[in-house]
């Protein structure tokens, strides 16, 4: 945020100096040394009209914001995706239509592995930032597929990391993107770097969240969305996982669940069962 009378004394700056001289300061070029003093009168002018103190910054221009405007105004024609006010959101949505991930069915893993989350509360005690983070995951765990199946979990943190995408912060493209990495495939493990180099405190998160996103994605093994309920039981011993839903056969569901389930066996340092909900299955 800067101040209105700070803007005017830089201005008054500006205007006392030679075209030369104001080529010369840090971030104005020489395209802009004839006319940038003119542009900070107007915007001290415009302030003092708005009757407004200070103005705070952004690093979109013009073009975004055009471009935001066009969405805004035909939203209907150009997106296939549901409208969210939350940024992230949106730049998820975007992501997965431009890299043809299947939306309804990332969307199903997602609603599954915060069930999943939730319901393990009084086992890893993480909030709505960690909870956000598995999300944006699940959505997105799969983009990768577009360049490569074969080590599609490795392409799809590639594609978040070089997207920088609009919305998230730093900390967040590492998390989501180590979480997608480790959401099949090897565990996480100090040897390797990238994962050696985070926080013992990230370590920890992108070993629960990506567990919890293995066992989401494995219930839907057959890619049909026939899981639809996770009722999670906490005993001394265990972590007991009971799962239903509309198809009365889920083996092939419940099978790679358990195939996928050391992860976050070994986070949250409880053995993990995974059963068919009895009262769902009785003739």
């Amino acid at each position: 945020m800067v101040q209105l009378k700070d803007l005017q004394s830089l201005t008054q700056d500006l205007v006392d100096q030679e075209m030369t001289d104001r080529a010369k300061v840090d971030g104005i070029s020489d395209k802009r040394a004839d006319a940038i003093h003119l542009g900070g009168i107007l915007l001290v002018q415009l302030l003092k009209m708005a009757d407004a103190q200070a103005i705070t910054l952004c690093d979109a221009s013009l073009r975004e914001g055009m471009i935001l405007d066009y969405l805004e105004r035909h939203a209907q024609g150009v997106a296939t995706f549901p409208r969210q006010a939350d940024l992230r959101y949106r730049k998820a949505a975007q992501l997965a239509q431009k890299y043809q991930s299947d939306w309804h069915r990332n969307s199903h893993i997602a609603a599954l592995a915060v069930q999943l989350f939730d319901q393990t509360y009084a086992l890893h005690s993480y909030g709505r930032f960690e909870r956000d983070m598995l999300e944006f995951a699940a959505i997105l765990h799969d983009i990768g597929q577009l360049i490569s199946f074969r080590k599609y979990h490795k392409n799809s943190r590639f594609i978040i990391n070089r997207t920088d995408p609009r919305g998230f912060t730093d900390e967040e493209v590492l998390l989501i993107g180590h979480v997608v990495r480790y959401h099949c495939k090897a565990a996480p493990t100090k040897r390797h770097k990238k994962f050696k180099r985070l926080s013992k405190a990230h370590r920890q998160r992108v070993q629960t969240l990506s567990g919890i996103l293995r066992i989401a994605v494995c219930l839907d093994k057959t890619k049909h969305q026939r899981v639809d309920t996770l009722t999670c039981h906490l005993t001394d011993k265990a972590l007991e996982i009971q799962v239903s839903g509309q198809d009365n056969n889920l083996d092939l569901e419940i099978w790679a669940a358990r195939q996928n389930s050391q992860v976050l066996a070994t986070a949250l340092k409880r053995p993990i069962e995974i059963q068919p909900l009895k009262s769902s299955f009785s003739s």
